[in-house]
């Protein structure tokens, strides 16, 4: 994880500002530790996760502890696991998942249990566009063999447009992203973009 040295085939994380990509910040590997200090490969992260719930190095308790969820003040189940991982489903699939970003670079992995399906996508930018859990949603729907949804082109009007567009914070689970975006397009189309409107 020693960004200062030379590692051949090793990404290279980049910012965009503007339309311009310029080299990402180099930080120790100590600041995020572990919010964004792990460095690997798709291939290794797919090993790791088929280890985690699928090996008999690793008990029962262990993947019933990981897998566990508190529930909020409000009532509301937390599904943030104690094992940091983010447990929903996807068209009546089971999926475990996370997202992150640090400093030039995004990833996003999801695990499908019933199906031992791992899904891993890397970017050497952070806050991609578009979003890899975007990605991962369209790839998961061709392995397993969920049709594309319905896209109609619908048409607002001035005072909907309105009141849609502007900023929104995502809440309250705040993963992958924490803001989205909506702006009004020339005939009445309302887009949406994923880390808010300068993203």
């Amino acid at each position: 994880g020693d960004l200062s040295m030379i590692i051949p085939d090793m990404a290279r994380g980049y910012d965009l500002i503007g339309d311009q990509y310029s080299h990402a910040p180099i930080w120790h590997q100590l600041v995020p530790f572990a919010a964004g200090s792990l460095v690997s490969t798709a291939r290794d992260i797919v090993d790791y996760r088929r280890a985690v719930f699928r090996s008999d190095a690793i008990s029962d308790a262990v993947r019933h502890t990981l897998l566990s969820t508190t529930t909020l003040s409000g009532g509301q189940e937390n599904r943030y696991s104690l094992g940091g991982l983010v447990l929903s489903t996807f068209h009546g699939h089971d999926k475990v998942s996370h997202a992150g970003d640090i400093w030039g670079y995004a990833s996003n992995h999801a695990y499908y249990p019933a199906e031992d399906l791992t899904i891993v996508m890397l970017a050497n930018r952070q806050m991609s566009n578009p979003a890899l859990s975007s990605v991962e949603a369209k790839v998961a729907r061709i392995v397993l063999g969920i049709p594309q949804p319905d896209i109609r082109r619908l048409k607002l009007s001035e005072s909907e447009l309105t009141r849609y567009t502007g900023e929104y914070e995502v809440y309250p689970f705040l993963i992958g992203f924490e803001r989205l975006g909506f702006s009004a397009a020339e005939g009445g189309q309302l887009l949406m973009h994923f880390g808010g409107l300068e993203a």
